[in-house]
């Protein structure tokens, strides 16, 4: 759902793109404050694309409102004790009576608790079993004669992170709810708000990855050690270059999938395929690798890093959340390979993917040496592909993680060349076709890194890492090497 107009200074509604930006610069100083944030703005968008028009006029203004006087949270109440992310076996159950359902059971890990209304998954009496027969109840937190719905908040989940969001548990003890959309669609209906969600995920992941690398570079800016500074010595430069490739090749996916679902918004074709297979790609990726760079992070600062006086325990602690929330790491890969088979997201992805390469601007010898490699990398994926869609045999989910990190490796190429692209005609720098070789040669190569990995980056990734132009003889040679090792694999 996009923002009302008049924020900040903006005198139209948010773009996607513009809202997940935002939400990047935000997460950097507060992951778990998004939560509410993200459960709010994706109930707003389920209600205005499925409720009745009652429905709307009564709450989406409410959850859109930019005043703390009438401001309206939303939680979104699904996981229950025994199913987990099995929400076909969910039991909490819905009675019909009047104009109105009453809810029975238990919910078992409820985000933002304490919101004003919550998106509950329940079972009416007499649906079938599995997800199939699950209804999306509006229940709101106080009915309309003033008192307090029918559920009890048993207990908060005394979490590792995200202290400053309350998660519970909660006891629905005939809870009145209305039914929001198609009774027979609720899952359904449920998983477009996921879908959302999930985006915003992998958003506050970038967040912490960046928040991340910004204290680990300004501590190697200004620590002396061993006769200099911290980034001067070659090993550290290792450490940041690698956390630094993470986080540009995180923001470059959020905000192109951003554009997706404003694409999507405006019916452009092939714009719901694309964020259908893209969220769940970077939910996969970048949610997890957020533990790995949040917890280098804390290292380069050293014992510091461990005290609590610094931001670096919080980052960690929070950081392995992102994998949690809304399908853990499993789950969104086994939802990429049925975005495959199910609606042939994967061939949009890769038709797309070519056709941005084989359309750059750029036309000199390495950036055709380099498109060259990339249309080779996405001929690799695309024979992989068939193989995973037509296969039937469940012992291909094993491979689901590795084929969602193929996929988003080879996404992140094509970001970063076009980057690359645009940063040389725009300001005659090498630097993002530096980082697009960076990372080519680390995630994608198929030969092992060698010293001559090390003779060949040493002058260049100090200005890599404090964002200084690069010049183009700078990278040829480093270039050069890296797609000659691309020939042999």
């Amino acid at each position: 759902m996009t923002h009302r107009a008049g924020v900040m200074g903006w005198n139209q509604p948010f773009k996607k793109i513009e809202k997940y930006a935002l939400w990047s610069l935000f997460a950097q100083g507060e992951f778990g404050l998004c939560c509410p944030m993200s459960m709010t703005d994706a109930a707003a968008t389920v209600l205005t694309n499925y409720a009745s028009k009652e429905m709307k006029e009564k709450y989406v203004p409410k959850l859109t409102s930019t005043s703390m006087d009438d401001l309206f949270t939303a939680g979104q109440f699904m996981t229950e004790k025994h199913g987990g992310s099995d929400v076909g076996e969910n039991t909490v159950s819905a009675k019909l009576n009047g104009g109105h359902y009453e809810i029975y059971g238990d919910k078992w890990f409820c985000s933002n608790v304490s919101g004003d209304i919550a998106l509950v998954l329940a079972r009416p009496e007499g649906a079938s079993r599995g997800s199939k027969g699950l209804a999306m109840f509006l229940v709101p937190k106080y009915l309309d004669d003033g008192t307090h719905n029918h559920y009890t908040i048993l207990r908060l989940k005394d979490k590792l992170g995200t202290k400053d969001m309350a998660s519970g548990e909660v006891n629905f003890h005939g809870a009145i709810g209305y039914v929001v959309g198609s009774i027979e669609n609720g899952f359904k209906q449920m998983m477009s708000m996921v879908n959302a969600s999930r985006l915003s995920n992998a958003v506050r992941s970038t967040g912490i990855m960046r928040r991340s690398f910004l204290e680990a570079i300004e501590t190697a800016k200004e620590r002396e050690a061993f006769g200099g500074k911290l980034i001067d010595l070659p090993m550290m430069q290792e450490n940041l270059v690698e956390m630094q490739l993470d986080v540009e090749a995180a923001q470059a996916m959020i905000l192109y999938t951003a554009h997706q679902f404003d694409e999507n918004d405006q019916n452009v074709k092939g714009a719901n395929e694309m964020m259908r297979i893209l969220t769940p790609i970077l939910k996969g990726y970048i949610c997890k690798r957020a533990r790995y760079v949040s917890a280098e992070a804390m290292e380069v600062r050293g014992g510091n890093g461990y005290i609590e006086e610094w931001v670096n325990p919080r980052l960690v602690r929070d950081a392995h959340l992102g994998s949690i929330w809304e399908g853990t790491t499993n789950i969104v890969a086994l939802d990429v390979i049925r975005a495959m088979r199910k609606e042939q997201a994967g061939e949009v992805l890769l038709s797309r993917l070519r056709q941005t390469v084989t359309s750059l601007p750029e036309s000199s010898e390495l950036f055709t040496m380099a498109q060259s490699a990339v249309d080779a990398q996405i001929t690799h994926v695309e024979s992989v592909m068939k193989d995973v869609v037509k296969s039937t045999d469940r012992e291909v989910d094993a491979f689901a993680r590795h084929f969602l990190e193929l996929l988003y490796h080879t996404t992140v190429l094509v970001r970063l060349l076009e980057e690359a692209a645009v940063e040389v005609k725009e300001s005659k720098s090498y630097r993002k076709l530096y980082v697009f070789f960076q990372y080519y040669r680390r995630y994608v190569s198929r030969e092992p890194r060698s010293i001559q990995d090390a003779h060949s980056t040493t002058t260049v990734s100090k200005q890599m890492l404090l964002w200084q132009p690069i010049h183009f003889e700078d990278v040829e040679e480093y270039g050069r090497y890296v797609l000659k090792q691309a020939v042999t694999m």
